[in-house]
């Protein structure tokens, strides 16, 4: 089962459901060091509940949502029409050419959704970030958390979240730099640079 089929029918519920924690969300985007005018990817944005956090970093710069959920973008469109400096495409990162360069590319709580991750993340800094942007993968939950959600409400054959060591270890050993890697029992996050 693709994961769309099981979320596109609660696209329209997204925002509500989902319980956003600021104080954590703002935490990891100051680690991520966004400076004013980057131009930012914000893969697997789903109804773009991340956005407004970002443009709240970088109210000047780009911000491109890409997902592979036609019901989520659709909303993210809508919920953010009247702002220029923000748009949306149908995409799946696996599979689609994703075209342009951006200074920050980030991967918020979508990370175990990839099936191919390794390779996902090779291409993105490898085809996708500029020469000195950075890429991040992170979560509003701890590991054990987001391990406990996905055994028990996830109907995907999602992989769990690796040990963030283990993780950071695997990207070094396939060539990529992980400038950070940090897990406690609130956040999980990478970032990655070319």
């Amino acid at each position: 089962m693709d994961y769309t089929q099981f979320l596109d029918p609660n696209s329209i519920n997204m925002d509500y459901t989902r319980i956003m924690d600021i104080c954590k969300i703002s935490y990891i985007l100051d680690r991520f060091s966004i400076k004013e005018n980057d131009k930012i990817l914000d893969v697997g944005t789903g109804t773009g509940m991340l956005i407004p956090f970002v443009h709240q970093h970088n109210p000047k710069g780009n911000i491109k949502g890409i997902d592979k959920s036609k019901h989520m973008i659709q909303i993210a469109k809508e919920k953010f029409k009247n702002i220029e400096n923000i748009e949306f495409q149908l995409a799946d990162v696996e599979c689609d050419t994703i075209k342009g360069t951006f200074d920050k590319i980030i991967l918020f709580s979508v990370f175990p959704l990839l099936e191919n991750k390794i390779s996902t993340i090779k291409k993105l800094i490898e085809n996708n970030l500029s020469d000195d942007g950075k890429l991040l993968i992170a979560h509003p939950e701890s590991r054990k958390s987001l391990n406990a959600y996905i055994q028990t409400h996830s109907p995907l054959s999602t992989p769990k979240l690796l040990d963030i060591y283990q993780q950071r270890n695997i990207f070094r050993q396939a060539g990529l730099d992980v400038e950070e890697a940090f897990e406690n029992d609130r956040i999980y996050y990478l970032i990655l640079h070319k």
